[in-house]
């Protein structure tokens, strides 16, 4: 793939099509450092849900504070659009720099992506087994199943420690607003469909559980993690 920075295209347009190959439901990049970092969220990459990066180019006037940043998350994945930028950045930062232009190519339907490559070269970082084939449904539900439950958790503690502040500081404790669905299917990297899948599944039983408890006030208070 021709080295993106020197393309006259906007970067995280390709970004999005990028993102688009590597998620079921990729989230909106956040711009955190204007014109230089985005936030693309989490995505399920060799194995593991990994937050991801996006570096515009190598050609930066907030060095520091994209390194500040990266710093925070040293098991997240940062994209670049070409090599010469992960040069500069592999040699100056701790985390996973790769470039777009390593894995990801044009065709006639536009932009595609070769995962298995991008993923033995993050297995090849971070260490551990190469990736086994793209799982089975079944084996895919139970990856939603996990990421789901990573979340479900996060807001329930969020919510309980809202409410204890909240009776602490005024007298009545107060509840957090339960998020949708879908706002938990983004949170996860799964599609909005597979929630529902996902909580009638056997397997999926404390996902149920945990959105009833996510809606009551007194349970909220109440919970403890398993």
């Amino acid at each position: 793939m021709q080295q993106l920075d020197r393309w006259r295209i906007d970067p995280v347009s390709v970004l999005k099509a990028i993102l688009a190959k590597l998620a079921k439901t990729p989230r909106e990049p956040t711009e955190t450092i204007p014109g230089q970092l985005w936030n693309a969220g989490k995505i399920h990459l060799a194995g593991h849900l990994r937050e991801v990066f996006f570096i515009a180019g190598y050609r930066t006037t907030h060095g520091a504070a994209i390194k500040t940043i990266l710093r925070t998350r040293p098991k997240s994945i940062v994209l670049m659009p070409s090599e010469i930028g992960v040069t500069r950045w592999g040699a100056a930062s701790d985390n996973f720099v790769v470039a777009i232009e390593s894995f990801a190519f044009l065709d006639a339907d536009g932009v595609g992506v070769h995962r298995d490559l991008l993923e033995n070269r993050i297995l090849s970082f971070f260490g551990g087994p190469k990736p086994k084939a793209r799982p089975k449904r079944r084996e895919s539900r139970l990856g939603d199943i996990e990421a789901l439950e990573q979340e479900f958790t996060q807001h329930l503690r969020a919510a309980r420690d809202y409410a204890v502040t909240t009776r602490d500081l005024t007298g009545t404790p107060k509840l957090l607003p339960r998020p949708t669905r879908e706002e938990f299917a983004k949170r996860a990297g799964v599609s909005a469909s597979s929630v529902t899948r996902c909580m009638r599944d056997p397997a999926g039983w404390k996902l149920q559980r945990m959105w009833d408890i996510a809606d009551d006030l007194d349970a909220i208070i109440g919970y403890r993690e398993d």
